[in-house]
């Protein structure tokens, strides 16, 4: 068993609590409110702009990594326990999420602090996600002093150990939950979402407008150029002093040679979404799928391989993935829609592209 603390103090605050806040999956909100503590507000940009209003009010509007991101990630083990009621230790007490964000937060001696805690659920489509507590809080504590943020990841990491050893638990066994590689994956994943949603929603392809839209959720854009000073590429960063992440690790999609392309299958793709979709095998060993769209359309039954079949069986591919695979042909013939004019349509099982300016994430 083990469990991991993660913490850096950041500039892009308000992304980091509207991340925390509204985190989805598939179209769906997998962000619980944990604790919100020296907090009012109803949204995370309320609670963003009363961080903001603390640092003003103290004197301290210089400091530029004003928030404090910390993550807190138990192993597979421990994240099962608690997602089933708690971790029983040896005395018999049962400590949940709510003790464990509590036992961290003491070990930190960051309890005196405007912050809001939640949990984002472990989801189905990642074999390897598991739940974790991501803390979005002000460094500027409830007595208006900064909170030092020196050496604040080794800080965490060895709050996390305490925590262990304070439940008595062993050290950790095998394979860790690797929580740097975590927080990045979360960070290309949020920088991938809001590129290819402003993306599609440019009226026109333009580097600067794709640059200023960019801009106004705290993402940057950093041209690099070769040593006869022409433009290659660029990377992409959260906040002015963020880690900058090369595009082909956000998206391949997004790189320089590419976004052109990109934004004219955005703005002539319809999706099209699934209810629900079968996969099924008949007594003579032919394999099918079907589907049935949200309009109520049903989608007749196409056969598959038998490869495909089995690597269903297997969990390789989803049924919706055999779904976007062959039933693209048969949108004309069900009146679903009309293939041609340069339209192209997709199946999915995810928000349609109208839903893409109303949420955080997007259906890759």
């Amino acid at each position: 068993m083990s469990l991991t603390g993660k913490a850096e103090s950041i500039s892009h605050g308000r992304n980091a609590v509207r991340y925390a806040e509204t985190k989805k999956v598939d179209g769906k909100v997998i962000a619980r409110e944990l604790e919100r503590n020296g907090l009012v507000g109803d949204s995370p940009d309320e609670h963003w702009s009363e961080m903001q209003r603390w640092k003003n009010l103290t004197g301290h509007s210089n400091i530029k990594r004003d928030t404090l991101w910390l993550l807190i990630a138990p192993s597979r083990e421990l994240a099962e326990q608690l997602d089933n009621g708690g971790i029983r230790l040896n005395d018999d007490t049962i400590k949940t999420w709510q003790d464990l964000l509590n036992d961290f937060l003491k070990e930190m001696q960051l309890e005196n602090t405007m912050r809001v805690s939640v949990l984002h659920d472990r989801t189905e489509r990642k074999k390897n996600g598991r739940s974790h507590i991501h803390i979005a809080m002000s460094r500027i504590d409830l007595d208006g002093n900064v909170i030092s943020d020196k050496n604040i990841g080794k800080r965490a990491g060895e709050a996390a150990a305490r925590v262990l050893e304070r439940y008595n638990l062993k050290r950790p066994e095998g394979k860790k939950f690797k929580a740097k590689k975590q927080i990045g994956i979360e960070k290309r994943g949020y920088i991938r979402s809001i590129a290819l949603r402003e993306l599609a929603a440019l009226p026109h392809f333009s580097y600067g407008d794709y640059k200023a839209a960019l801009a106004a959720h705290g993402i940057n854009l950093i041209p690099y150029k070769d040593g006869k000073g022409n433009v290659k590429g660029y990377r992409m960063s959260i906040g002015e002093d963020g880690f900058q992440y090369k595009v082909y690790d956000i998206d391949r999609r997004l790189t320089a040679a590419n976004i052109e392309k990109t934004y004219q299958r955005l703005r002539h793709t319809q999706t099209l979404e699934l209810k629900g979709s079968h996969v099924r095998k008949d007594a003579k060993g032919n394999c099918f799928v079907g589907g049935t769209l949200r309009n109520g359309v049903i989608l007749p039954e196409v056969k598959i391989s038998n490869k495909d079949y089995i690597d269903y069986r297997k969990g390789r591919v989803t049924r919706e993935q055999l779904a976007a695979k062959y039933l693209l042909g048969k949108l004309s013939s069900t009146g679903a829609g009309k293939q041609g004019d340069k339209r192209e349509w997709e199946i999915s099982d995810g928000p349609s592209m109208d839903d893409l300016d109303r949420q955080t994430g997007i259906k890759l």
